[in-house]
């Protein structure tokens, strides 16, 4: 087939533009902490939403999901929510270079080995922290 024929029509290569909305879908493989302290890799999935108000300025929200089994072969479930903040400063033609940081909201897990339902980052707040202790001290 040439490239002259059949519906196709070859375009110049654009320059890159961000400004705007955008989204983003990651999935792999996640390490996931079971309120006992078991330490094992589960699937897991990231979506992200956000906004590009400038070329080199945007502001992203996303919302993390893993799974895993547990030592009772139960189904761990734990969500995480985050804010993030991207700067892309640097254009060397398709290199770019980028800055960001992220801030994380209090992450809640379901997970049925010693305990039903238990907030996964400790010293998140003294009542998480004494809850995670109490769950990972009876199993």
């Amino acid at each position: 087939m040439r490239p002259s024929e059949g519906p196709w029509l070859e375009l110049e290569r654009a320059p890159l533009s961000r400004q705007g909305l955008t989204y983003g879908m990651y999935g792999g493989i996640g390490s996931l902490r079971s309120a006992n302290g078991s330490l094992a890799m589960g699937p897991a999935w990231t979506v992200q939403l956000g906004y590009f108000p400038t070329q080199e300025l945007g502001i992203l929200a996303s919302v993390f999901f893993g799974w895993r089994n547990n030592d009772l072969d139960a189904t761990l479930f734990e969500t995480r929510y985050t804010a993030e903040l991207q700067y892309l400063p640097v254009q060397l033609g398709i290199l770019h270079a980028r800055l960001y940081g992220g801030s994380a909201w209090p992450t809640a897990s379901r997970d049925r080995s010693s305990c039903r339902a238990t907030r996964s980052s400790p010293g998140t707040s003294p009542a998480s922290a004494l809850w995670a202790a109490r769950c990972s001290s009876s199993s």
